[in-house]
């Protein structure tokens, strides 16, 4: 049976002496930067004020954390659950887990242990706990789940956790306004992509026992705060598509404008003099934009990539390459966020890139991304100065080395 605990009304008065229920003065709302927060220590029944519980959920009066209080204690097939707002916003939950580190005799048979986290107005959640499966350790580690409540094994992250050794561990679940869901394990940001969880805010939190039955894991929790935030406004990263259709107009439009001529080695063209090159302020190709200092000389290879004669400046690019802070922190992937902030690049551009599996385009690249080989650009430095440019769209093809590089190699 489930049961509503009535919600009890507390009331500030604006004077030193007035007495109150400390139980229900660290459950009520409080505010802090502007944002609700709420808490719960969970030193006696008052504590539950507005949970909705079911099954085996109690108050523990012997399972204190630090030796002061009691904690909630959620076992086998019990269920608690908060509604916090009508709409689902961001904000951030904080707790403290007891795991004893109890697990079942089979490790590898489906099994959904104990879980806390976030819930949805239409009932999807994010929760933090204890699978286990065939291909999940959940006697050694941690797994968030995200799912309808009912299919457990939905949409999993391995969240590469240790539960050992036994005993109290913190957990926090951030859903930023604009960047989503985050989680830290004992203050340690944990870097998972979380974005498939298909979360859009939160409006409720929920911690769910074992479903193992008579032989299910009981944990404890304490010290609970929910800080509450306003509308999320996720943009969720994308990558450019360089089969885009605007894209691949442009470059035919590109290959049609000069006359389709088959070459061999008794109609190769003969290089063009430097006079016979036009001026150009700049060039532009798969999405890319290099604007000179001055007007340079350009020209195309045969199958319409560009080249200047150098040396030439490179006023600005478009796209703007990024570096660090200057990348905004909704568009930064799991794997940039794996890498210090120094060493992230968007759009970035290398100068003489050299004849080995190194690039520094984009710090999200997984393989072979060298942080020292990218270049960066400003005003009218030797950075800008082309001996042979190469740079490349953040998510788009290959660009051409467009300069001086090929130029020599062509005339050469």
């Amino acid at each position: 049976m489930s049961r509503m605990m009535p919600w009890r009304v507390c009331a500030v008065a604006g004077f030193v002496g007035l007495l109150m229920s400390l139980a229900c003065h660290k459950a009520a709302g409080a505010q802090a930067g502007g944002a609700e927060v709420r808490k719960f220590t969970f030193d006696d029944n008052t504590s539950l004020a507005g949970w909705s519980i079911s099954g085996d959920v109690r108050i523990d009066s012997g399972k204190a954390r630090e030796g002061r209080g009691a904690a909630l204690r959620v076992g086998a097939g019990g269920k608690a659950v908060l509604k916090l707002r009508e709409r689902d916003e961001s904000g951030k939950l904080e707790m403290w887990v007891y795991d004893d580190g109890a697990t079942p005799r089979d490790l590898k048979a489906n099994r959904v242990g104990p879980r806390w986290g976030l819930m949805q107005g239409n009932g999807r959640v994010f929760a933090a706990g204890i699978l286990y499966a065939s291909y999940l350790g959940g006697g050694e580690g941690y797994t968030a789940t995200a799912c309808d409540g009912q299919k457990w094994f939905d949409q999993l992250f391995w969240l590469g956790t240790k539960r050992a050794p036994a005993g109290w561990h913190k957990w926090t679940l951030v859903f930023d306004p604009e960047e989503g869901l985050q989680i830290l394990h004992n203050d340690r940001p944990i870097n998972v992509a979380f974005e498939k969880a298909g979360l859009k805010g939160f409006s409720g939190i929920a911690i769910w026992g074992d479903s193992g039955g008579s032989d299910g894991q009981t944990v404890w929790i304490s010290d609970l705060s929910v800080t509450l935030g306003g509308p999320a406004n996720l943009v969720t990263p994308t990558e450019a598509n360089p089969y885009d259709p605007k894209t691949i107009a442009a470059e035919a439009a590109n290959l049609t404008s000069r006359p389709g001529v088959i070459y061999s080695i008794v109609n190769a063209p003969a290089a063009p003099d430097l006079q016979e090159l036009p001026l150009k302020e700049s060039v532009s190709q798969h999405g890319i934009t290099w604007t000179f200092e001055k007007p340079a000389h350009a020209g195309q290879f045969i199958n319409g990539d560009w080249y200047v004669v150098g040396p030439v400046t490179i006023r600005a690019i478009d796209p703007a390459p990024l570096y660090g802070a200057q990348i905004p922190r909704r568009e930064l992937d799991h794997m940039d966020k794996e890498r210090p902030e120094t060493q992230r690049v968007r759009n970035g551009f290398m100068l003489n890139p050299p004849a080995r599996m190194k690039v520094a385009y984009d710090s999200g690249v997984r393989n072979w991304f060298d942080p020292g080989a990218h270049s960066e650009i400003a005003g009218g430095d030797e950075a800008g100065r082309l001996a042979g440019l190469d740079h490349q769209h953040a998510q788009g093809p290959r660009a051409p080395r467009p300069v001086a590089q090929q130029d020599r190699a062509r005339r050469g």
